[in-house]
């Protein structure tokens, strides 16, 4: 009985190992089939990093700057000056210079035309000029000029000189230049009307144009004289009448190297019956040992004192060195228009 309990248990023991075994077996077989990931491959999974497109800053390469060409400025109309001096008009102001009387009034619109002071400064409008003149007309006449000499005064200012030759057949009226000064590499820093204190320049003459710079002055290297107007005079002989000027008597020297004093009388010939002198200038053109200017000055006759002989006496001051030579040209103009 025991036996057959043993044996009958063995029996069941090994019906139970068989199914066991082939149920492991069919286990198995599934698992190698579908290529389960093994923990090796799992972890590898997990640890490797995602490649993210970090942005690297780069430094790059700092260019070498190309200099830039700064354009040179354009052109524009320079502001000229003329300082008014007894006797003056607007009118004549605006003749002098070639210039239109609306146009000279338009630049100056807070001047009063009826009651010009002396030492009023005027803004000439020059760059209309060329409009204001007759298209057969040239705008300035091809006088001659020289170099321009300049002298430094006391109080910082400059005074500069331009001698203008009519080498012309054909007297010249309306006779005005500028004068610039440029610095080292030869741009232009100021410019100043230089203007003549005669209206008539006649052929073989020569005149000399002044001009004054306030200071302030800029760090200036060389001066230079421009003609900016000179117009064919016309019917002169009907206009102005003929002067000579007579026993000049022209003292250098005395006491006072800087300063010479003229005397004289313009004789003055044409004159008949309403024909009387409006005005009569005499000029004084004072020159140094080198034959450079440095001095000029206008004497201007007394209304009660025009007619067919008039005596002046007045001084000319040097700007510069000392007075070599002194030179005078006289001119009147007829009253009848």
């Amino acid at each position: 009985m025991e036996r057959w309990y043993n044996l009958g248990t063995m029996k069941k023991l090994l019906w139970i190992w068989l199914i066991l075994g082939l149920a492991i077996a069919g286990c198995t077989s599934e698992e190698v089939g579908a290529e389960t990931p093994t923990l090796a491959e799992d972890l590898t999974i997990l640890v490797t990093p995602y490649a993210t497109k970090i942005p690297v800053e780069r430094q790059a390469p700092t260019p070498t700057p190309s200099p830039t060409l700064t354009p040179p400025p354009l052109p524009t109309p320079t502001p000229f000056l003329h300082i008014v001096t007894e006797g003056e008009t607007l009118i004549g102001i605006a003749s002098y210079y070639g210039v239109s009387l609306e146009a000279l009034q338009v630049a100056n619109a807070d001047v009063n035309p009826n009651f010009l002071s002396v030492g009023t400064q005027l803004v000439i409008p020059l760059e209309i000029e060329a409009e204001a003149l007759s298209p057969a007309e040239p705008a300035v006449l091809p006088v001659t000029g020289g170099e321009v000499a300049c002298n430094t005064d006391r109080g910082g200012g400059l005074w500069c000189f331009w001698e203008v030759t009519n080498s012309l057949a054909q007297p010249v009226e309306n006779l005005a230049g500028v004068v610039h000064l440029y610095d080292r590499e030869g741009e232009i820093l100021l410019s100043q009307p230089a203007y003549s204190l005669l209206n008539l320049l006649r052929p073989g003459e020569t005149f000399v144009l002044g001009t004054y710079f306030k200071p302030p002055l800029p760090d200036w290297r060389s001066a230079q004289g421009q003609i900016t107007s000179a117009a064919a005079a016309n019917q002169v002989g009907d206009r102005y009448l003929d002067t000579q000027v007579s026993s000049v008597n022209i003292q250098l020297g005395e006491g006072n190297e800087l300063a010479s004093r003229v005397s004289g009388t313009v004789l003055v010939t044409g004159l008949d019956e309403g024909v009387w002198p409006a005005y009569l200038w005499v000029v004084a053109m004072a020159f140094d040992d080198t034959g450079q200017a440095v001095g000029i000055r206008r004497w201007e006759a007394p209304e009660e004192a025009l007619g067919d002989a008039v005596d002046f006496d007045f001084v000319v001051y040097s700007t510069g060195g000392w007075i070599a030579r002194v030179e005078i040209l006289a001119e009147a103009r007829s009253s009848v228009p």
